[in-house]
């Protein structure tokens, strides 16, 4: 959070300027097709929640709204076909049709961030800690500080009528992780990152096989998928664009 601070100035422009694209795509969106979507308005909040974090934050909106495990693992699963083409699209013939009207980038290169940024991707892709005896007690500590976090959230949610127990639950939570991670101590506990992101994929795993993909195919979600499809090509697309060329 405190490389933020020093890099925010040109970043939060561009994060603010997102989010207000985002919400204008949404809320059309919702006007277009909401009528016509089951739960409309709580895939509409999964949605922002995927470009403001990815599956994470769609997992974590989905939980707190009590959205269907149906219309949780389609939306999740139109967005992950659409974001799939997007995709293939960008790394193939994008590149070529943009240069056609958009200035190419100029791209300054500093060696020392470009290392530091290496680091931190081989970081999150890599899974090899979760499975070394010498990082056993690191992992035992913070998933140890995660329980107390939970319970502590738990507890409180515990105070508030339903159904906003849940949404009070997941903001403790992640307020007091946040916090924690400017603990140097508990900033610097090895395997921290890859073991959530197991308890995550583990977390996706159990909610998709409460899933009926075969909906996925009827008529009745097709106003669904053109949602996913608006928002993405939309909204995502031209941040995208922005930032690739």
């Amino acid at each position: 959070m405190k490389k933020w601070l020093k890099l925010a100035k040109g970043a939060v422009l561009s994060m603010v300027l997102a989010v207000f694209s985002l919400l204008v795509v949404i809320f059309t969106g919702y006007y277009f097709f909401g009528s016509s979507i089951d739960e409309s308005n709580k895939v509409a909040g999964m949605l922002v929640g995927v470009y403001t974090g990815g599956t994470p934050n769609l997992a974590a909106i989905g939980t707190a709204l009590k959205v269907s495990p149906n219309i949780f693992i389609l939306t999740h699963t139109y967005d992950m076909i659409v974001g799939a083409v997007a995709l293939l699209f960008l790394m193939t013939i994008a590149q070529s049709v943009f240069h056609t009207f958009l200035p190419k980038f100029q791209l300054v290169y500093k060696a020392e961030n470009k290392l530091h940024l290496a680091d931190e991707a081989d970081d999150i892709e890599n899974f090899d800690p979760l499975f070394k005896r010498k990082t056993v007690p690191d992992l035992l500590k913070v998933l140890g500080l995660s329980v107390v976090i939970f319970a502590i959230g738990g507890g409180l949610s515990l105070l508030v009528p339903k159904p906003n127990d849940a949404i009070v639950a997941i903001l403790v939570i992640t307020t007091l992780g946040l916090l924690a991670s400017l603990i140097k101590p508990i900033n610097r506990i090895r395997g921290s990152f890859p073991l959530g992101m197991y308890l995550i994929i583990a977390f996706s795993l159990v909610v998709s096989s409460m899933a009926n993909l075969s909906n996925m195919f009827q008529i009745e979600f097709l106003q669904l998928f053109l949602y996913v499809f608006m928002w993405f090509w939309l909204h995502d697309n031209s941040c995208g664009v922005g930032t690739y060329f």
